[in-house]
């Protein structure tokens, strides 16, 4: 069953966030979860992988999976994973409502803003995100029409990733980020309509992703409402 780790990571996720599991404990070896789960350990090692990912575990060789200490996050920043990857994880009450979706020919601006090349051909997205009824985020998509053929809305309101790694079976190699908190604009505060009247400004995670061959194929800028979210990072300390 495709989506097994993932209940298995919800379920090991809740219990450590519950404290069946404290800080410095260790999860049940990865046989004893086979067993408990009645699947494989390869399932198992991929829930185990996502808990690591996320900062939950460490593996301790010889040891297993210690429990680290933790802290509720809000959005990921780490990793390049989807708004619909990171829906299905946290089990947002979510919509997505498209509102713009329009191709376009690059033009000094945009070859600025995004580092497509002059004179081509860009799908420009606008998505709203809604969270439990209220606009959250605001995705700004542009996509190059050469390297994503057959991009739709309705793809567009469902996962973009979704089809460029499943239908056109890409492989989506990296990202690059940063953050900054700029004013509202006009588009800002009439896609974001509960935004409080005092609020001037949003949080922006703008990012160049790149296929595993190093060519750019999309760039984005993510809006997010700074009184809904919190972005943390998980950072492990490298051996040199």
């Amino acid at each position: 069953m495709a989506g097994l780790y993932k209940q298995i990571y919800q379920e090991l996720k809740d219990a450590i966030l519950d404290e069946k599991y404290p800080a410095e404990s260790f999860l049940p070896s990865e046989s004893t979860l086979a067993t408990t789960h009645n699947c494989s350990r390869d399932t198992i090692r991929k829930a185990l992988l996502a808990l690591e990912a996320e900062g939950y575990i460490q593996k301790q060789r010889g040891r297993g999976s210690q429990v680290l200490q933790h802290k509720l996050r809000t959005f990921p920043l780490n990793g390049l994973t989807s708004y619909q990857e990171v829906k299905t994880i946290q089990q947002l009450d979510t919509q997505t409502h498209v509102k713009t979706f329009e191709i376009v020919t690059v033009d000094e601006h945009l070859h600025k803003l995004t580092g497509f090349a002059l004179n081509s051909k860009i799908y420009h997205i606008v998505r709203v995100r809604d969270i439990n009824g209220i606009p959250n985020i605001i995705d700004i998509d542009y996509l190059a029409v050469d390297l994503i053929p057959g991009l739709t809305a309705t793809i567009a309101s469902q996962s973009l990733y979704a089809y460029i790694e499943g239908q056109l079976q890409l492989q989506i190699g990296y990202s690059e980020k940063q953050i900054t908190c700029p004013l509202l604009s006009s588009q800002d505060r009439e896609l974001m309509t509960d935004l409080p009247a005092e609020e001037n400004r949003v949080i922006q995670v703008e990012s160049s992703s790149y296929l595993a061959d190093t060519t750019l194929f999309q760039h984005t800028l993510s809006k997010h409402r700074p009184d809904q979210f919190k972005f943390e990072e998980f950072a492990r300390r490298q051996s040199y």
